[in-house]
């Protein structure tokens, strides 16, 4: 966890401007304990899933700090 707080505090270092959304995937860090660290050092949660959006509201982040980004595709029509 200090390699993890490591690279946090070089990434908020690097890109401090209050408009980022620094964030964790949650697909490629799913445990709890990761992404509460994670909150706690000012990281958000991204989900692309409704499922993983409602894994990272219950580990108490907050919901502008989950950022919702489907991976799905659709078909594009053309008429």
């Amino acid at each position: 966890l200090d390699f993890f707080e490591s690279r946090i505090s070089a990434l908020k270092a690097a890109f401090p401007e209050d408009f980022f959304n620094h964030s964790v995937a949650i697909k490629a860090n799913p445990i709890r304990g990761i992404i509460q660290f994670a909150a706690r050092n000012g990281l958000g949660a991204e989900a692309a899933s409704i499922c993983e959006t409602i894994h990272a509201l219950s580990l108490g982040l907050e919901a502008n700090k989950v950022i919702l980004g489907s991976p799905c595709k659709t078909k594009v029509i053309n008429i």
